[in-house]
Formats: structure tokens, sequence, C-alpha cells
């Protein structure tokens, strides 16, 4: 039985240090993701991301850490829920409210030239925004870029935008609706975002 503060390694590689309680991750501690060059460093409640923390990927093609997406916010059960920001590696981002993983509520979406949108979001997507089909498909295609590869990952990973398992184990499962690895519809446009699963 885990309680306080230690260091778990999985057969993957992967490994989290931190607060332990009921055997479970409980607290703050940091998780790593070695097999998709991922870090979750926040709070922890029974082995899901909660509360106030951030989740960057440490893509490999670029050393700058300012071109990797990552999130700063609130979670709920490994999901992005609450008030947070995510930075895409384009140099994107929102910054406003979350729901269940999706962009949900009032967000600022600035976009790589500099324009924003600032209003609705519903589901990621933006309500009061019309997006021309060329621009849309450029921005969808670099979004798919941008959040290639994910999947739920059993070791703690935030799931992605969609309802995957809670079951925090070590083997790989079905890649999110939208996160990390694969945002929907017109990506960026809409409002889909990159982000991990929570059991890696």
């Amino acid at each position: 039985m885990k309680w306080g503060n230690g260091t778990m390694t999985y057969a993957s590689g992967n490994y989290y240090e931190g607060q332990w309680a009921n055997n479970k991750r409980n607290g703050q501690g940091c998780m790593n993701w070695k097999t998709s060059a991922e870090k979750y460093e926040g709070n922890w409640e029974d082995n899901f991301q909660s509360g106030f923390g951030a989740h960057i990927w440490l893509d490999g093609s670029t050393e700058s850490k300012l071109l990797r997406n990552r999130y700063v916010g609130y979670w709920m059960l490994g999901q992005r829920h609450g008030k947070g920001t995510f930075y895409y590696s384009n140099g994107s981002k929102y910054e406003g409210e979350w729901k269940e993983n999706f962009k949900h509520g009032r967000g600022v979406f600035t976009f790589e030239d500099g324009t924003q949108y600032v209003g609705p979001f519903e589901n990621d997507r933006m309500l009061e925004r019309d997006v021309p089909i060329k621009e849309a498909q450029h921005i969808s295609a670099q979004a798919h870029a941008d959040n290639k590869g994910d999947g739920q990952k059993g070791d703690g990973k935030a799931r992605g935008n969609s309802k995957t398992s809670k079951k925090p184990d070590d083997k790989k499962k079905d890649a999110g609706k939208g996160g990390k690895g694969s945002t929907t519809g017109s990506a960026l446009a809409t409002g889909s975002s990159a982000l991990g699963n929570t059991t890696g």
C-alpha cells in the first residue's frame, strides 16, 4: 500500500513522482510518459488529474518549449474542466472555459496571425464565427499535424475528447475524439484541442 511521497516506474518506462494515498496517485505529483514524450505536473485525485495542473507534449522536433502543445489550467477526473489555457505548437492559443475536455462557455481564441475570436463556445465550436472553407481546411490540417499520436495510456494520462475508459492501467487504449491525438471537425477553427488521455 502506497502512502506519502514516492516514485513508481511502470513496465512501459513511464514513471510518476509525487504523493500517494490509498495506493493511488493523490495530491501533488509529476507523471512522465517516456513512451509518448509527455509530462503532467499538478494535482491528482485517485489516479486522475484533478484540480490545477499543466500538461506538455515534449515533441522532439523542436527545442523551443514555446512551440509545444501545452495546457495549463483546471482538471476534473482526467479531463480539462473549468478555467484553462491551451497553447498550440503553431502559435495559436485558447483561453477560457472548459467542460469535460471541450471548449465550452466563454473564451478567447487567438489565431496564428494575431486575430481573435471572443465569444461563446459549445462542445469545441465557435458559435458566432463563420470560417471560409479554404481557411477551415487549412486549420484542420494544421491541427491534425499538431495533435497526432495520442491514445489512452494507462499510467495516468488525461483523457481526450471522448468518453473513454477511466481505468488507469498501463495498456494503450483507443485515441480520444479530440485530445492530443486527433482533433475533431474543423479543429482549431471549431476550437477542438489537443490533449491526451487519463489512463496511459
